[in-house]
């Protein structure tokens, strides 16, 4: 399977994505959205896009849909796309800005943003986190 999602403790949420089909895509929707709506409040998201290259257009702009409609169910979000992605990091970074563009019009806090450096994501997550989550992110991202 080209994606994994994963929701071990509390309200972190960790998905790892690579190459994906539009059918693909859409098999993600489905299980985020379900994962998503059995929170009751907002969830913290890590997502490790380093294992893909390149996005399809049409995969790219499902991708940027599916973030701006879980918007509400995110307090933040990061998106690891590796130290060497190229121009994949700003394909990627056009969608994070994509699902952002709401609260960017609104000068509300942006939720989602993207990084070529594990630790700083880590660390733009953990300031949300509690030690728990935490020590899962810790060990989710030893393996980015």
């Amino acid at each position: 399977m080209p994606f994994s999602i994963h929701n071990n403790v509390g309200r972190l949420v960790l998905s790892s994505i690579g190459e994906m089909t539009l059918e693909d895509t859409q098999q993600f929707r489905t299980r985020i959205w379900a994962l998503l709506g059995g929170f009751t409040g907002r969830v913290v998201l890590l997502t490790d896009v380093s294992r893909a290259h390149h996005f399809s257009d049409a995969v790219a702009a499902k991708i940027t849909e599916l973030m701006q409609v879980d918007n509400p169910k995110v307090e933040r979000s990061a998106i690891y796309w590796g130290e060497n992605a190229g121009p994949f990091a700003l394909q990627v970074q056009t969608m994070i800005d994509g699902a952002n563009e709401d609260a960017v019009r609104r000068n509300k806090p942006v939720l989602r943003r993207g990084f070529s450096d594990r630790t700083q994501a880590r660390e733009f997550l953990d300031e949300a986190l509690d030690a728990e989550e935490r020590a899962e992110l810790a060990r989710f991202g030893d393996s980015l």
